[in-house]
């Protein structure tokens, strides 16, 4: 999950410098253009970043730099930054996740989009309860789990763990699919 995390803050840590669509779905596309080119909204997240974190917000979501570069200059500044770290050996051993993480960070939309998700606070807040419903729930279910042997209780708590991940992983795609529809997009395109 670290590693996760650190490839997608990287771009923010490391670059400070249709015809005969139904009139709803041609709102929806143009309320996301307007999402991407708004800036960033007071709220409770934007309060937690420094001036120099919301101003790179800030920067990312009008335009995205990477789009600016080659996929060639993305892909050697990716492996700059990351070159004697773990991340960067785990790449260089999947070449079709370092593809995926050149790519997106090479989108027009993507990084934008995902970083756009900052913007909508009543989801974020939404999400929170429901990570944590899920926590106390697979904690519950953990203190039930004391009946039989130990490899059977190692099991269902690895169990536990497996579905709270994938329910977590799921509601975040749901919740968040105008944001990540771009993502899903270049995923789909690269790994599959």
């Amino acid at each position: 999950m670290r590693a996760f995390l650190f490839i997608i803050l990287v771009p923010l840590l490391s670059f400070a410098q249709i015809k005969g669509l139904d009139d709803e779905l041609e709102k929806k596309l143009n309320r996301t253009a307007e999402d991407l080119s708004t800036p960033l909204k007071k709220s409770f997240l934007t309060d937690l970043m420094n001036g120099q974190t919301r101003q790179l917000f800030e920067n990312y979501l009008k335009e995205n730099p990477f789009a600016m570069m080659s996929e060639t200059q993305v892909r050697s500044l990716l492996e700059s930054i990351l070159n004697n770290q773990k991340i960067g050996q785990m790449l260089n051993k999947n070449p079709k996740v370092m593809n995926f993480l050149v790519k997106w960070l090479h989108d027009k939309e993507a990084l934008p989009s995902f970083l756009s998700i900052v913007n909508k606070p009543k989801k974020v807040k939404v999400f929170g309860y429901i990570i944590l419903g899920i926590f106390i729930l697979s904690f519950i279910l953990n203190l039930v789990n004391s009946s039989g042997g130990l490899f059977k209780r190692i099991l269902y708590k690895f169990f536990i763990f497996i579905g709270a991940t994938t329910v977590n992983l799921l509601t975040f795609a749901i919740m968040f699919r105008h944001e990540l529809s771009p993502t899903f997009r270049i995923f789909k395109d690269t790994i599959f």
